[in-house]
């Protein structure tokens, strides 16, 4: 696996033509469809998590999003999957950071 997303989501849409999708939580715009759940490494793609603030999100893991920007910046530090670098993203179309896109943090094998 070359990478992924996981972002956190509040709005979930069911388009009868489309299906499940997962919309911007700031502009409600597409970023990605249900189709792109993703479950890495036993976790499930979709969960509500509470962080050390004690605030709720909703988290989804996906394999593609739509119109996302990924900042410049990684780190392997503090990843959630180890193995793994992270950087922030926004969503291109209002720029609200929408999560995290991890990629290996050593080349791959051919």
């Amino acid at each position: 696996m070359l990478g992924f997303l996981f972002f956190i989501t509040r709005q979930r849409e069911r388009d009868p033509e489309a299906g499940a999708r997962y919309l911007c939580r700031a502009c409600l715009t597409h970023l990605a469809d249900a189709d792109d759940a993703l479950s890495v490494r036993g976790r499930p793609a979709r969960k509500t998590y509470r962080n050390p603030q004690g605030l709720e999100c909703d988290l989804v893991t996906v394999a593609a999003c739509h119109d996302y920007q990924a900042s410049p910046f990684s780190t392997a530090e503090h990843t959630w999957f180890a193995g793994y670098a992270w950087r922030p993203v926004g969503f291109g179309g209002c720029g609200d950071h929408v999560g995290r896109r991890f990629e290996p943090d050593s080349p791959q094998e051919p």
